[in-house]
């Protein structure tokens, strides 16, 4: 007799026709937001750590955070967000070498000014 339960079946592929359009997702987190955790992406990638980016860009951490994630007083912080020790070597000799080029830059810049005076 119960034929009239297949109605129910409609509902389903009305509610995958709306979940499938991503435009709530962009409205809730600003543009910036989408644009730093895409530069994390982007070097996560690089730095073969693709796997933490999802974690990262969920605590909301950007690119230029790392720095004091991989201090020392922060390794707890740093060991819950990556357990795996190999990963967490990757990310902070890329730290480390990154601020010793900015430090290398500053003072070529440094120099160029005494230059011109």
């Amino acid at each position: 007799h119960h034929h009239h339960h297949h109605h129910h079946h409609h509902q389903k592929h009305s509610m995958r026709r709306k979940s499938s359009s991503n435009k709530p997702v962009v409205v809730k987190s600003s543009t910036t937001d989408v644009l730093r955790a895409q530069e994390l992406r982007l070097l996560f990638n690089q730095l073969n750590l693709a796997a933490y980016a999802d974690v990262f860009v969920a605590e909301k951490i950007e690119v230029r955070d790392l720095p004091y994630l991989v201090q020392k007083d922060r390794s707890e912080q740093l060991r819950r967000l990556m357990p795996a020790m190999g990963p967490r070597i990757r990310l902070e000799e890329y730290v480390k070498k990154k601020l010793e080029q900015e430090q290398q830059q500053q003072q070529r810049q440094q120099q160029e000014e005494q230059e011109d005076n």
